[in-house]
């Protein structure tokens, strides 16, 4: 469900544990965001409770220039309950969010192999010749690593 200013302490929290996880080069893999950063997306931020605890999120905006396209990211899920399918079900909000609300497709950037092969699971097709820009700056966050880095596209059209 969309997040509030009550997940807030705990969306700090999840993000942090999950900056844990890095490239071997130590770029972590959840891109780093501020406290303002934070609040920017927090009403576009989906976040998966359990027992009271927020165990995972992803936000979704606009890809700049592109009105008709989602960005997903802040891919997150605590490592207590990784391999629990709440991933998976995160991801299928998400997606299911973007075409409600009429948009054509949604890109989201990983580095992560286990997010790599739930996105291809989820009908996502690996992409460097969509939106190349964008796949460029993001590479550039990662120096060493940015081999590792590949954008992900999912058409609305598609089941996920």
């Amino acid at each position: 469900f969309p997040a509030t200013e009550k997940h807030y302490n705990d969306i700090m929290q999840l993000r942090e544990e999950c900056s844990s996880h890095t490239t071997p080069s130590g770029v972590p893999l959840l891109k780093p965001l501020s406290g303002l950063g934070l609040r920017y997306v927090l009403n576009k931020t989906l976040v998966l409770e359990h027992r009271g605890t927020v165990v995972g999120t992803i936000y979704i905006h606009h890809l700049q220039g592109r009105p008709n396209i989602a960005m997903l990211g802040g891919f997150a899920v605590g490592e207590n309950h990784q391999g629990s399918d709440y991933g998976e079900a995160l991801l299928t909000s998400a997606l299911e969010k973007v075409k409600e609300a009429g948009l054509k497709k949604a890109v989201s950037i990983t580095a992560s192999d286990a997010v790599k092969h739930l996105y291809k699971k989820h009908g996502g097709r690996e992409s460097s010749t969509d939106f190349p820009h964008v796949l460029k700056e993001a590479k550039k966050r990662y120096g060493s690593d940015q081999h590792l880095v590949e954008l992900y596209s999912f058409d609305t059209d598609q089941k996920a």
